[in-house]
């Protein structure tokens, strides 16, 4: 970082911050900074900025099962696929986690929690009772839920579903008119 800002004649906190997109760098400063890094083939160290910033830039993918039902239900893949773009667009690297068992499912996501390899999760199915989610909510770490919520407590965490019978409904509608 020391020898692109040295080249690109600003300071190494320049550089950090055009790392971090902070809005306060022009745009012209930017686009100057990352033609010298790419001139010098730099590249951020990420898991030393994690041990600066305390984020990884990780996001955790938890998936109820490895059944063959589970892996060739088209819902996951579309899920997935949009899950993986915006992550991408945003920076973000994905880590997911699926098994056979939910003691083994329990022990790797207690196992991502503390190591610190993820800043949060996103569980692909909504379960009553979960085990899962309860050591989410347990250990303070930020998350959201694919699918309705079923319990009473769940109206205080994030769901994100939608009506498929409206949305069916809707569909014939619209072609029929």
């Amino acid at each position: 970082m020391k020898d692109v800002a040295r080249v690109a004649q600003v300071s190494p906190s320049t550089v950090s911050r055009v790392i971090q997109n902070h809005p306060s760098i022009s745009d012209k400063t930017i686009a100057h900074v990352k033609a010298i890094m790419s001139d010098l083939g730099y590249i951020p160290n990420l898991t030393a900025r994690s041990l600066i910033t305390k984020k990884t830039k990780t996001i955790g993918i938890i998936l109820k099962s490895a059944s063959k039902d589970v892996r060739q239900n088209p819902f996951y893949s579309d899920v997935l696929h949009g899950i993986t773009q915006r992550c991408n667009e945003e920076g973000y690297a994905i880590k997911s986690t699926i098994s056979t068992s939910e003691e083994s499912l329990f022990q790797e996501v207690q196992g991502m929690i503390h190591t610190h390899a993820v800043d949060g999760f996103i569980l692909l199915f909504s379960k009553s009772n979960n085990v899962i989610k309860q050591l989410l909510i347990d250990e303070d770490v930020p998350f959201v839920v694919i699918g309705k919520p079923l319990d009473e407590k769940d109206q205080f965490i994030i769901h994100i579903d939608n009506d498929n019978e409206k949305a069916g409904h809707d569909l014939c509608s619209y072609l029929y008119h």
